[in-house]
């Protein structure tokens, strides 16, 4: 049952990157997107994984080595952390956490992103 659920996150993962890969197209010279690697033990190691994609993926990749990022947003009832893909977050430009969600699609986020490029956006209080 673990490995169906894998699956599927999997899958939503791979349909955001045509999506991930406009987005960082259009806000090129505004923001940087980046996309952190939390599940290597799908079985691709995450730079064999970006090669193969090719231009679908047209910025920064990381590797979440020893989970460390996944374990910082864990509040240990699986709402949080990043163990979910796709996950999307935006740390705006005070170095904010302003957007975080699991799933896709996700909604909220490319409106959030319009308002920190703006410089309009308002954190939640």
């Amino acid at each position: 049952m673990q490995r169906l659920a894998g699956l599927r996150q999997l899958a939503e993962a791979l349909a955001e990157l045509p999506h991930m890969k406009e987005l960082a197209n259009r806000y090129r010279s505004k923001a940087t997107v980046i996309a952190i690697a939390v599940s290597p033990e799908a079985g691709i190691p995450p730079a064999e994984f970006v090669n193969k994609k090719g231009d679908l993926m047209p910025y920064v990749v990381a590797q979440d080595i020893g989970d460390r990022i996944d374990k910082r947003f864990d509040d240990g009832l699986g709402s949080l952390g990043a163990g979910g893909y796709p996950t999307l977050a935006i740390v705006d430009r005070e170095g904010r956490l302003a957007f975080f969600r699991r799933g896709y699609p996700n909604p909220g986020f490319e409106e959030s992103l319009a308002a920190i490029v703006a410089g309009k956006y308002l954190p939640p209080v």
